[in-house]
């Protein structure tokens, strides 16, 4: 199978390794690396066997080479070629229009090989530009991120000093999109009030005039656990890519999570497939590592070989499982430990997909699976009412799962934990990711805010008290060392500039009138 004279052919590897090396550059703040390994290795291992099988067909490890190259070429072309044509048959037809593509590429790919030396030269040298294109995207990208972390560190930033007596666990649970009660009466036709007096029937101080400061996940999180608006965390200049990774690295290695290991704290976080939040710097990781299952899908989006409906609602089914592992794990931390504990729990939910009834019963949304939220969502899965319908359902069922992991947390428990419930934002209905326009602002930054808390701090929560403020008067109040609080104030991004701020705070109102602590 050695040719005789003319270049050798060292490109399949490279078109190979290029369609899984572009998809992770153009997610590199939400997969991490290893994701990546398998679906390559798999794809080297076809391209190889295609290569030597063509190569000992034709006794030219070169035509081979070039059948190989043309072939993996057409495969992840098929997706963008699809898309572009607006063709959405996936069936047997689509399988077939692809193989005879595919084969006539290669065939094609072979036969000038073996007519023009010159050919093979040309996609060694077109195989190394494309993955070293994708590679040079993938180091700015990761050097960019690191070097904004290294040079912009959390402001205020102060050493810990370790307070007397016994350390009481701390617990954060961010509910993913939980809005307001007054949200819920206004526009989604029923009332949460009965869990919000349920909270407080347990101890919960509930802030009923409270917002978000922003109304995406990781500008929420990233502001909350560095007690700081993204505004004095990052400067602007990121590309969006490079913005989302600063922002998960701020979550991931936080302020919060810093200063709580350095008095004694271990650290541990309940995941439920966001795949941006991986928690790489913590001591415990229980859930899913939702980046694998995204990148695969990405990739396979590219080609003949998308997931089917069956594995789609397997996925559906998956969403349950982790929702439904993460509550319990939250619950198996109801008995004390020797160390004291930040448990930090992300439940995906009620943020889209929809995949519960209001008691738990399963639904099978129809459409694609995705995380898709506000007018992303309307553009792919629905419309407001199945929105609104899939949330209220949904939300329900979440309140009831919250409540039981509460009660286990705090039951027979010498030292009462402190416990902060909190939505990242609200729902999404009216919400125009890409545009401020006629969004509802009211909808998407009015959130539930509840503090399980000793009487001392108590005292200083408000009605209006943010997610930014939040750790600085819990912090404050386990240090031993009062920490003031900043502005309570909300901003709206674009999705795709998450570091260009709109200040809505004076377009918000407060919560209607309604029962108050004074009050039950």
């Amino acid at each position: 199978m050695a040719d005789t004279a003319g270049p050798r052919a060292v490109h399949p590897p490279f078109f190979a390794l290029h369609a899984p090396l572009a998809v992770y550059a153009a997610n590199v703040s939400l997969i991490a690396w290893p994701a990546v390994v398998k679906p390559a290795a798999a794809i080297l291992l076809a391209v190889a066997v295609v290569w030597g099988a063509v190569s000992w067909l034709t006794h030219s490890a070169r035509r081979g080479a070039a059948a190989a190259s043309a072939a993996v070429f057409a495969t992840f072309a098929y997706g963008p070629l699809v898309t572009a044509c607006g063709w959405s048959d996936d069936g047997p037809l689509g399988i077939a229009v692809w193989a005879l593509f595919a084969g006539l590429a290669a065939w094609g790919a072979a036969r000038l090989a073996r007519a023009y030396a010159a050919t093979t030269s040309l996609l060694n040298v077109a195989g190394l530009a494309m993955c070293s294109l994708a590679l040079g995207s993938i180091a700015v990208t990761r050097v960019s991120i690191g070097k904004h972390l290294h040079a912009n560190p959390t402001p205020g930033t102060s050493a810990a000093k370790k307070p007397a007596g016994p350390l009481p666990d701390v617990v954060l649970i961010v509910l993913d999109g939980y809005g307001r009660t007054d949200t819920f009466e206004r526009l989604y036709g029923f009332s949460n009030q009965e869990f919000v007096d349920a909270l407080r029937r347990r101890g919960f101080y509930v802030a009923q005039n409270a917002h978000s400061n922003y109304s995406q996940t990781e500008l929420s999180l990233a502001s909350t656990l560095n007690l700081h608006y993204i505004q004095d965390l990052v400067p602007p200049g990121p590309t969006m890519e490079e913005a989302r990774g600063i922002l998960d690295g701020l979550i991931q290695h936080s302020e919060v999570s810093r200063r709580l290991k350095s008095i004694g704290y271990k650290t541990i976080a309940i995941t439920t497939g966001f795949p941006a939040l991986r928690f790489e710097g913590t001591d415990l990781v229980l859930g899913f590592e939702g980046g694998n299952a995204l990148f695969l899908d990405a990739l396979l989006e590219k080609t003949p070989f998308r997931r089917s409906n069956a594995s789609r609602i397997s996925q559906f089914d998956q969403r349950r499982d982790l929702l439904r592992a993460a509550f319990d794990h939250l619950a198996e931390f109801g008995s004390p430990s020797a160390a004291p504990r930040f448990i930090l729990v992300h439940i995906l939910a009620p943020h889209p997909p929809f995949v519960f009834g209001a008691h738990g019963e399963e639904v099978r949304p129809k459409g694609p699976f995705g995380l898709w939220d506000g007018n992303h969502y309307m553009a792919v899965l629905g419309n407001v009412e199945t929105y609104r319908d899939g949330y209220r359902e949904q939300a329900q069922y979440i309140a009831e799962k919250t409540l039981r992991a509460i009660d286990r947390l705090v039951q027979g428990r010498g030292q009462r934990p402190i416990i902060v419930l909190q939505g990242d934002h609200g729902p999404k209905s009216l919400l125009n990711q890409d545009a401020l326009g006629n969004s509802d602002l009211d909808e998407a930054f009015g959130i539930l805010n509840a503090y399980y808390v000793p009487e001392e701090l108590r005292s200083r929560l408000y009605p209006s008290i943010s997610p930014v403020n939040t750790w600085r008067l819990v912090l404050g109040f386990l240090l031993g060392t009062p920490i003031p609080n900043g502005p309570d104030r909300s901003y709206y991004a674009p999705w795709s500039e998450p570091l260009k701020f709109v200040d809505v705070s004076q377009r918000l109102t407060p919560a209607l009138p309604g029962r108050t602590e004074a009050g039950l």
